[in-house]
């Protein structure tokens, strides 16, 4: 029997939301810096979970959608970091599983609706490039017209799909990377704004970035899509 995943309770799904908030809403600064800080230099630049962690999740009774909350955890004895919270809800958004926790790794280097789907993969280093190229991290590249970004909703199908590449299952793990869309909103000038992107890694393929399939992002922002 597998091991038991990381899990987070309910009330601490809901504290380290609410550190988030609090952090993502403020002015800036170095809180905000502090939650993406690699260990020695650089910025945490995607979260990962096991492969089999979400074979539970998808496999979870009565999925429509994988709703992807964003935190800030806080230890005594470690820096407020990044970390994502996954679960599985019903068509009307009534959570179905545990809160599976996604934690950055220490390693440093536009919101519209959409069907699920394969990304090219040069658009998507075009996202990936800008969040490592930024200069700052700043409440700007969280912020939407319905408030400070709280997570990303994505259809079933966008993680049924990278398992399809994880066959058979082993020791590949899905790595949330962390991009920033770079577009034209209605109004003003050129707006960054944070993103996910999914992706299997596998430590036996040996191309150098641990994979060669495909990466999927057709997720839907949290507001308002919560």
């Amino acid at each position: 029997m597998p091991s038991n995943p990381d899990l987070l309770t309910p009330q601490q799904f809901e504290q380290y939301a609410a550190e988030w908030q609090k952090i993502a809403s403020g002015a800036g600064g170095p809180a905000l810096e502090r939650c993406f800080a690699a260990p020695g230099h650089g910025r945490r630049t995607y979260a990962s979970l096991p492969v089999q962690h979400l074979v539970w999740l998808v496999s979870t009774v009565g999925i429509v959608y994988v709703r992807t909350r964003f935190l800030a955890i806080a230890h005594d004895d470690r820096p407020t970091r990044f970390a994502l919270a996954l679960f599985a809800t019903d068509a009307e958004g009534k959570r179905l599983s545990a809160y599976y926790l996604a934690d950055a790794e220490d390693e440093g280097s536009a919101l519209h609706q959409l069907p699920a789907t394969q990304v090219p993969h040069s658009l998507v280093k075009t996202w990936l490039h800008n969040w490592t190229a930024a200069p700052a991290i700043t409440p700007a590249l969280f912020a939407t017209g319905y408030g400070p970004l709280r997570g990303y909703t994505f259809e079933l199908g966008d993680f049924l799909e990278p398992l399809f590449a994880a066959q058979p299952f082993g020791d590949q793990t899905l790595r949330v990377s962390f991009g920033l869309h770079e577009y034209y909103p209605t109004e003003g000038p050129l707006t960054q704004t944070f993103g996910l992107v999914l992706r299997i890694h596998d430590p036996k393929k040996l191309d150098g970035s641990g994979s060669s399939d495909p990466f999927f992002d057709m997720s839907s922002p949290c507001p308002p899509k919560c």
